[in-house]
């Protein structure tokens, strides 16, 4: 059964929304007190309908509740892209071996927390470490306050 999800006005959504083939996804939005995270983020199967689309959240197999429904395949969603630069120190000299290796970790790495991993560019230099920062001694007394 197929129906088109409409808001109180009658408008659809998702009209506004594009398509996209690079889908990583959904993630449990159960708050997780306590926690760094503040949200459980494991892998989503459930979706709890809102009212509107943006009120919709998604849950796993632990937080689900018996209302929950299954997640349809077309569904809408926030993709965050962080553009950074992750360093390795490589497993080998040649570029290409180096490369590879490090690309499979990173994507393993990411993938495990629900992420997709869309590769823009790799690039390594060769390169030698510096002798260690030495922390410069300061003059202070225990009870002097910064």
């Amino acid at each position: 059964m197929t129906e088109k999800v409409t808001n109180r006005g009658g408008h659809d959504p998702y009209a506004h929304a594009p398509a996209v083939a690079l889908c990583p996804p959904p993630r449990c939005f159960h708050p997780v007190p306590f926690s760094n995270l503040q949200l459980c983020g494991e892998l989503a199967r459930w979706e709890r309908p809102g009212n509107h689309w943006f009120e919709t959240q998604y849950f796993c197999d632990v937080h689900r509740r018996s209302s929950d429904v299954p997640i349809p395949d077309v569904h809408l969603f926030r993709r965050v892209r962080v553009n950074v630069d992750v360093m390795f120190a490589a497993v080998h000299v040649h570029a290409p071996i180096a490369h590879t290796e490090v690309i499979a970790r990173l994507h393993a790495a990411v993938t495990a927390y629900g992420g997709l991993l869309d590769i823009n560019a790799v690039r390594s230099d060769v390169v030698k470490s510096s002798a260690p920062v030495v922390p410069v001694e300061r003059n202070s007394s225990p009870g002097d306050l910064e």
